[in-house]
């Protein structure tokens, strides 16, 4: 069986230290990875997001499921601050030698708002 997960990932300016930028995962706690860049926050998110989710399931812990794709996109602690959001797939497997572990998916918008399932 296939387990796979769609992660909201947030990326903003560190809010203490505007140079630097952080993606994040709210559906991740201590999920968080700075850079001096978006894309390289985005791209360090990308790099160790499997590898954080392995951690956890070694030290016994469940992986946390999403909430829904796009949950946070109005969330009030988000909407007060400039915060951009990506949806990034991540396959713990098993899978095909040609599947990606982890990817970046863009959902369809439907006209009432809400995001079409993308499984």
């Amino acid at each position: 069986m296939s387990r796979v997960f769609t992660y909201d990932i947030g990326t903003r300016h560190v809010p203490d230290q505007l140079e630097l930028w952080e993606a994040f995962a709210p559906d991740l706690p201590g999920f968080r990875q700075v850079a001096e860049t978006e894309q390289a926050a985005l791209s360090l998110a990308r790099a160790r997001i499997l590898d954080h989710l392995l951690e956890l399931m070694a030290s016994g812990e469940e992986v946390p499921v999403p909430q829904r794709d796009g949950y946070y996109i109005n969330k009030d602690e988000y909407t007060r601050k400039f915060v951009m959001w990506q949806f990034m797939r991540v396959n713990l497997g098993p899978r095909r030698p040609d599947e990606p572990a982890v990817e970046m998916v863009f959902p369809d918008f439907l006209e009432n708002g809400d995001i079409l399932d993308l499984d």
